[in-house]
């Protein structure tokens, strides 16, 4: 690299500066004195890291919130609308009974949320923490706003979480009466009905909000055995609240219930027609379609990936109730909150394992029963004060648990069992979580 030296520099800028002030017509002692003022330029590196820290500190963090507005003039009702508009957050709420929730690319493994564990990623809505993905599962039509908090968030506003917190506040009662009816229609069969009626009960002191929702279509594709639309809608629900205002208290209860009976639980596409094949091009066995001819007599129904030909898929049939009050009280400047909810959620699993028309497996599905408790008592200075303050308590109680089914084979799993001679064959009685298997005789 070749070096300019100082003197190269001063040079040139007095040369720079005559030209510039002999076409001002300025005098030669004016350019005398500009050149005595110029300075050797030096320039300080500091540590790259920490100025990209302050850069990043300096610089505003962007901040996405659903408003009513935009929920209904977008159509956007359930979490999965939601993340089209929140970047960072992907609920993957497939099932009632299971969720992969993540903010920032930060998540949990498939099934990671399923009865008694708990994800990195928290959901609130109206100021309670539900941990279960069924509390999640549903429409939500009364929206106020939606936004994502990151974490991790302590245990300032309830349950700490790691990722951060997705947040929904609905709309508050009004004492002026309204009500909408709203219906939209789409393709795949898809009929949404929402209601929303609030007004006052009595004048300046009690409100009340009456919201529910149907929401149904025919799925994105159709079993050509069954005739099942699989990944349907199927859902309603209904939620009414009471809002108390008084001189120094606020109370707001809300009581909600929503159920779903769809088909979530479709895993099985067809199997492909494959084969195993060494490096040495041995074929040790046969194709995928030649074992199903040759076990059960018959050509395999399909290979086509868009479509199923199951015999007895099933629906995923959830229901979920919530209640809770919020109580306000302002003692003086600071105002004292107790926050008590309690909820039930039940769901089944009748999802099949059999494909290209197979009478075989019912996978061992699981009822699942989850009830939460929860209460919080916050004491809070007022805002934009030179000194702020909160302090708290939060518990939460939750009673989870599954109850198996027992396993139901069909006609044709006896053939796929190696060694099957033709005889009839007992299965044998067994325990699985704790209940009995009923025994089933099948035949050829």
């Amino acid at each position: 690299m070749k070096r300019i030296g100082v003197e190269t520099l001063r040079g040139t800028a007095l040369r720079t500066s005559l030209a510039i002030y002999a076409a001002a017509g300025l005098t030669s002692t004016a350019i005398a004195q500009d050149a005595a003022q110029i300075q050797d330029v030096q320039v300080t590196v500091g540590d790259p890291g920490e100025r990209r820290k302050e850069e990043v500190l300096k610089t505003p963090r962007a901040i996405v919130v659903i408003d009513p507005v935009q929920a209904e003039r977008e159509h956007l009702f359930c979490l999965d609308d939601f993340a089209q508009k929140l970047p960072s957050y992907r609920p993957n709420t497939v099932t009632p009974h299971g969720s992969r929730a993540s903010i920032r690319g930060v998540g949990i493994a498939s099934g990671g949320t399923g009865v008694g564990s708990q994800s990195a990623t928290g959901f609130m809505i109206d100021n309670v923490f539900w941990i279960y993905p069924a509390f999640q599962w549903g429409d939500f039509v009364d929206l106020e706003s939606v936004e994502v908090a990151l974490g991790p968030q302590g245990t300032a506003f309830g349950k700490n979480t790691t990722v951060g917190n997705i947040i929904l506040r609905t709309q508050l009662p009004s004492f002026t009466r309204k009500a909408t009816i709203e219906s939209s229609y789409g393709n795949y069969g898809r009929i949404t009905e929402k209601v929303n009626v609030t007004g006052p009960i009595v004048d300046d002191k009690l409100a009340y909000r009456l919201s529910g929702y149907f929401d149904k279509s025919d799925g994105y594709f159709h079993d050509i055995v069954s005739g099942a639309g699989y990944l349907n809608f199927n859902r309603w629900g209904v939620r009414g609240q009471l809002l108390f205002t008084g001189d120094e208290i606020t109370d707001r209860f809300i009581a909600s219930y929503g159920s779903s009976n769809e088909y979530n639980d479709y895993v099985n596409g067809p199997t492909g027609d494959s084969y195993l094949m060494y490096a040495n091009g041995r074929v040790p066995a046969a194709t995928f379609a030649q074992n199903f001819l040759k076990r059960l007599g018959r050509p395999a129904f399909l290979w086509r990936p868009y479509d199923a030909a199951l015999t007895r898929q099933g629906t995923d049939p959830a229901y979920v109730y919530t209640f809770s009050n919020e109580l306000n009280w302002q003692l003086g400047d600071n105002t004292f909150t107790a926050i008590t909810a309690y909820g039930f959620a039940g769901n089944k699993q009748h999802g099949f394992s059999d494909g290209n028309n197979l009478v075989e497996l019912k996978s061992t599905g699981m009822d699942t029963k989850v009830g939460q408790l929860s209460q919080e008592f916050r004491l809070a200075s007022p805002k934009d004060q030179e000194l702020e303050w909160r302090v708290g308590f939060y518990s939460v109680y939750e009673d989870a648990g599954n109850e198996m089914h027992h396993t139901d084979f069909g006609s044709d799993m006896a053939v796929q069992r190696d060694n099957y001679d033709g005889r009839l064959a007992t299965i044998k009685l067994a325990k699985l979580g704790g209940r009995r298997v009923v025994a089933r005789r099948l035949s050829v």
